[in-house]
């Protein structure tokens, strides 16, 4: 995916004090497209206060408006001991995150003897008897200079499609399954067979006993363990109602935006996954699970028959990996459309 490309430029010498700077931000979205009427905000704040701790509330904020080009100038005050932050927000948008910089930054390797001067320098700064921000970067990266200096980042903006209310369950870590029967099928070999359970995933459990509750089984947990010389092996399977179906993906390669927008219709639903986990001790040793924690599940459920030769549209929802099965069920999010025969999976922003 093309990300957006920012331009700041940070600044002339009226810098060396607290004087006007510019920060220029061209903002694109995900195909490269200007975005326009986005708001650019910097906050900036002293190297002393930042290095102190200070709070966002210390901070002194400068916004603009990106043009039709998607480029915004934002008029500020910087220090040449300072810190700043900035970021992009635009309401049809998923934006970047905070972006930070300090003029008491990480340079490139030096000399010994840089090195020696550097720390002098800090060293008064700490004191309290005088030094430089600006003289710590110069003696790390010599190329350094506040006298147009420019430099470059790449960030995600991604326009919103058309985000629904979706139904979300945080991950779990319920242990609450417990074998139902134990069994030795060799010299120290012990075989558990746990009760086949429903998950609900609307409500994010299982079914009643093992779980909080639900009403409806999405799907059928079946699964047994064997352990042998300290090795523990969950081995089982997930199994969907007939008509029902799932299919698992990779999440794209960005930061923002959901998991996907939306079910991938191209894909083959099937209606059986298998897992299995294995640890030492309790220590993990390796697993293969539903899904990876680069991968996410999309469920098909809740098909009913109409009783005149045609199926009810059923529900989408889905399961975000890490997901994985071990006694109790493991997942990081669940999302869920209320709404029966609805593709769309992108939530309404937090």
């Amino acid at each position: 995916m093309r990300k957006a490309f920012v331009l700041f430029l940070a600044c002339g010498l009226r810098c060396l004090g607290a004087e006007d700077c510019t920060l220029t931000v061209r903002v694109t979205d995900e195909v490269g497209q200007p975005v326009s009427n986005a708001t650019v905000k910097v906050g900036v704040i002293s190297a002393r206060g930042f290095n102190a701790g200070k709070h966002s509330s210390d901070y002194t904020y400068y916004s603009a408006q990106t043009d039709e080009n998607g480029v915004a100038n934002v008029l500020f005050k910087c220090f040449n001991d300072g810190a700043y932050k900035w970021y992009v927000s635009k309401d049809d948008c998923y934006c970047p995150g905070v972006q930070r910089g300090s003029f008491d930054a990480v340079g490139r390797d030096c000399s010994p003897e840089a090195e020696v001067a550097i720390n002098a320098e800090k060293a008064k700064i700490a004191a309290g008897t005088g030094g430089s921000w600006l003289r710590v970067l110069e003696l790390m990266d010599p190329s350094f200079t506040l006298l147009e200096h420019a430099a470059t980042n790449e960030i995600s903006v991604v326009r919103m499609r058309n985000p629904v209310k979706l139904e979300r369950r945080s991950g779990t870590n319920s242990w609450r399954l417990k074998p139902s029967a134990s069994v030795e099928i060799a010299d120290g070999v012990i075989s558990n067979s746990y009760p086949r359970v429903g998950f609900d995933l609307r409500i994010g459990e299982y079914l009643m006993p093992y779980g909080d509750g639900g009403e409806y089984p999405d799907f059928w947990v079946e699964q047994y363990s064997i352990e042998t010389n300290g090795v523990k092996t969950f081995v089982g399977h997930i199994e969907l109602p007939p008509g029902s179906g799932v299919y698992r993906a990779q999440k794209e390669d960005r930061q923002l935006g959901p998991v996907c927008f939306g079910v991938d219709t191209n894909q083959v639903f099937t209606n059986r996954l298998e897992f299995t986990r294995s640890s030492r001790d309790g220590k993990f040793l390796c697993a293969t699970p539903l899904a990876r924690g680069n991968e996410y599940l999309v469920f098909h459920t809740r098909v009913k028959d109409n009783g005149d030769g045609s199926m009810s549209p059923g529900h989408y929802s889905l399961m975000e990996g890490v997901v994985n099965i071990w006694g109790g069920i493991h997942f990081r999010n669940i999302l869920f459309n209320p709404r029966p025969g609805e593709t769309n999976l992108e939530p309404l922003p937090e």
